[in-house]
This record gives structure tokens, sequence and C-alpha cells, in this order.
């Protein structure tokens, strides 16, 4: 684990999340995979998009990125990458803050959030 606990990056592709997304409640970013940056209004970042998955997080970005999975860079970002904090609560927890770090430093939501 780096970062804050939270796993190294990984592509979002089927086989990938199918081995390093947990089948059991994790915190979850995603960023664009070649670590490009998105103009937000207060500045620039890489990531895209913050969830949390209270039951499966293998499951839960399956069917979130069901597109974005058979095709890379349906969503307008290009291709895609994911980490992981497995956990309950604290994950949970841990997150929200993120988020709302993100908010507060780039003056919105990741721009998937929207």
């Amino acid at each position: 684990m780096t970062n804050e606990g939270f796993s190294e990056w990984f592509a979002l592709t089927s086989s990938s999340v199918a081995t390093n997304a947990p089948d059991a409640p994790a915190a979850v970013q995603l960023c664009r995979a070649d670590k490009s940056l998105v103009q937000y209004a207060k500045g620039k970042s890489s990531m895209v998009f913050y969830f949390y998955a209270a039951r499966s997080a293998r499951d839960a970005l399956t069917k979130m990125f069901a597109d974005e999975i058979d095709a890379p860079g349906t969503k307008g970002q290009g291709a895609l990458a994911f980490r992981v904090l497995p956990g309950d609560d604290a994950a949970r927890a841990h997150l929200e803050r993120l988020f709302e770090e993100f908010e507060q430093r780039f003056g919105s939501a990741p721009i998937l959030h929207e």
C-alpha cells in the first residue's frame, strides 16, 4: 500500500479489476491513466472520480465503469486507472475527507462527478 494506505494505481481493465479490486468494502479513486491534468476552477489534477463501495469494490467498478472498461476513453478522459483503500468506516471517512479537500483545493468535484 502507498499514499495514505491506498494501493498502487492499476489500469481500469477487466482483468485488472478482477485481480486488484477487492470483493469487499473499499474507498476507490480514479485518475487519468497517463496522469495528464484536468483543468479545474482553482488548479489542475489528474483525479477524475472518488467513491466508496460498501459491499464490493470489484463489483462497483465493474458496474459503474463497464463502458470505460469495454472502451477506454468512453467517458471523455482517456484511459483511466484506479486505486483502492480497503476497509469499512475508516476508509469511507478518509475518502470523504479527501473529497472535501479536493473540492476546496480545486473549486469543484472531480470531473466525472458532474
